[in-house]
């Protein structure tokens, strides 16, 4: 399944990234001091980002499970076979469950983060000139809040994803955009609903398994977070720098 996300990781990143300022655009332009729009333009950019995502993620998982020698022409003919076009983009709504009001944080907090080390008189010595620094701390910053308040949702949507499977099928897929998410299940039972998952979850394990695996995810997400931002900013610079050489508008 390499060859899936290689080719689609680009398009999914630039609906993201593009969708983003997009929206903050269309809502005034970003303003740190005011997250509720960078919120919004977080989730936006999701919505969009998945369209992309889901059906990558959906061709991928299905070639690590299949048998080797199946290529991903035979992978889509047989999904769609059986489940129609529309099997390409399933789970798409649970992803969005998680990955929404992650990228909504992780926007709102790194705008926000940004803004204050970049105005801060101790770090302005530290930010000056160096805006890398200033937008991979930021980054980071976003990506861990984000991964420790949607912890919960991602917990209980992995949970319904591989509730049905055997336990190999399971281990053998990723629970979201770049196997994201973690197993948190003791054995396989059969699946349930979101809300009768959650409830399953409290009356025979307590509010602490939804956050089991917390550490882990910050630890994956939160430099990712810092590195993918901090490369996003610095081509956005380059090529604003390059339509403004040319005479070009921003």
């Amino acid at each position: 399944g390499y060859g899936v996300v290689l080719v689609g990781s680009g398009p999914a990143s630039a609906l993201y990234f593009g969708g983003y300022k997009l929206v903050g655009r269309y809502l005034g332009e970003h303003r740190p001091e005011a997250p509720f729009p960078n919120a919004i333009a977080g989730f936006s950019a999701e919505v969009l980002a998945l369209t992309v995502y889901t059906p990558m993620d959906v061709t991928k998982q299905r070639l690590q499970v299949a048998p080797a020698g199946t290529t991903v022409g035979m992978m889509l003919t047989t999904l769609t076979r059986e489940r129609g076009v529309r099997g390409l983009w399933s789970g798409y709504w649970a992803g969005l469950m998680v990955w929404g009001p992650y990228s909504a944080i992780f926007f709102g907090v790194y705008e926000k983060v940004k803004e204050g080390l970049l105005s801060a008189p101790r770090t302005a010595p530290i930010s000056s000139g160096n805006s890398n620094v200033v937008e991979f701390l930021a980054g980071v910053s976003g990506g861990a809040v984000g991964a420790i308040i949607t912890q919960p949702l991602d917990c209980i949507k992995t949970r319904v994803q591989v509730g049905g499977q055997s336990l190999s099928a399971a281990l053998g897929q990723g629970a979201g955009r770049g196997a994201k998410g973690d197993l948190h299940h003791r054995a396989v039972r059969p699946s349930h609903g979101l809300g009768a998952t959650l409830r399953e979850v409290l009356a025979h394990e307590g509010p602490a398994a939804l956050m089991r695996g917390t550490a882990a995810r910050v630890l994956w997400l939160a430099p990712g977070a810092g590195v993918t931002i901090t490369l996003f900013e610095t081509i956005h610079r380059l090529l604003q720098s390059s339509v403004h050489a040319d005479g070009g508008l921003s």
